[in-house]
């Protein structure tokens, strides 16, 4: 899926993305659980949590931060490496 590729890989490299860019993880979020029609269920459900934290992470974001828990970069890195994964196929 090289749609959602170029979508969360403009994510990874640059420093500078705020919490208001992080809508766009929702658009190769949703690309990626598109293209998991072969998946098995419990695969299925763990990226249908990543979708969900790839949508609520613009809004958890700084609560997040301010305990010390920077897990968005995991989050873009992990919906990357299942695009990957899938484009692969």
């Amino acid at each position: 899926n090289q749609a959602a590729l170029l979508v969360l890989g403009t994510a990874l490299p640059t420093p500078y993305l705020h919490s208001y860019d992080l809508g766009i993880l929702l658009c190769g979020a949703l690309l990626v659980y598109r293209g998991a029609d072969a998946a098995s269920r419990p695969a299925r459900l763990a990226l249908m949590l990543l979708v969900v934290l790839a949508w609520g992470l613009p809004n958890l974001l700084f609560p997040l931060n301010g305990y010390k828990l920077p897990i968005s970069p995991l989050i873009i890195l992990a919906l990357f490496g299942v695009a990957f994964g899938q484009a692969r196929r």
